[in-house]
């Protein structure tokens, strides 16, 4: 089965550590994807979580986008094999004071060890051409999840996907009205079928910024019988 998007949910609270997708559906054994920003002073050592009753998420990547006050904290969550709903999920960012979330709907990966290769530390950066370090996956037919988090000083910002990422809301360019009253921050997705170093990046307004990606795969299939001087046998390996 091929690996696909079938759908994206966004939600923003201007206060406190979490924000609530409420009644969240999604077809049973696909995979969901959460990305968090949380915004505060200095969350420096908080974490992003993400809980939906009846599915198992595992934070795979997350960091600070800057050291400076006023920073955030970014992650990225997965959960596999979920059920179907309607069953609110809950991304939290302890220490914030105002999180962003992103949940993105995936068909078509395994039902269980969905991440494909393990995710680079943060990039951070200042100028208006923000971006996530080189990740690479091992196998071939693969989703990359990127996302990034911006300081903008309270100013409005606007976030532009680039480096052939979709943006995880359907358009592509994000806005958001204030970083001091929530985050601004955006995820995208790329799907591939090949491997090969891929970074997210994205247009902003001058700001701090912070890239996280990771890397999920297909579930593939079968492997192919190999006949070999008058023997069958089946070599063993997703993809082979």
């Amino acid at each position: 089965m091929a690996l696909s998007a079938v759908k994206a949910t966004k939600a923003t609270s201007a206060t406190g550590t979490s924000v609530t997708m409420t009644n969240l559906t999604a077809t049973a054994g696909n995979a969901l994807i959460v990305g968090a920003s949380g915004y505060e002073a200095d969350i420096t050592t908080g974490a992003m979580l993400a809980v939906r009753t009846g599915d198992t998420f595992t934070t795979d990547t997350e960091g600070n986008t800057s050291a400076a006050t006023d920073v955030q904290r970014i992650g990225i969550a997965s959960a596999p094999n979920v059920g179907a709903g309607p069953t609110s999920l809950v991304a939290t960012v302890t220490l914030a004071n105002g999180v962003v979330a992103f949940a993105l709907e995936v068909g078509g990966p395994p039902t269980s060890s969905i991440l494909d290769a393990s995710s680079p530390a943060i990039k951070i950066g200042t100028s208006t051409s923000a971006s996530t370090n080189n990740l690479t996956n091992v196998t071939p037919d693969a989703i990359f999840v990127a996302m990034v988090g911006t300081e903008a000083g309270g100013n409005p910002i606007t976030l532009t996907t680039g480096g052939s990422f979709t943006d995880n809301v359907g358009a592509t360019t994000m806005k958001e009205t204030n970083a001091n009253s929530f985050p601004a921050s955006g995820m995208g997705f790329r799907i591939v079928s090949a491997t090969g170093a891929i970074a997210g990046a994205w247009t902003v307004d001058n700001a701090d910024w912070g890239g996280i990606i990771a890397v999920y795969k297909d579930a593939g299939g079968a492997p192919p019988p190999v006949v070999e001087a008058g023997r069958r046998r089946t070599l063993t390996g997703a993809g082979i």
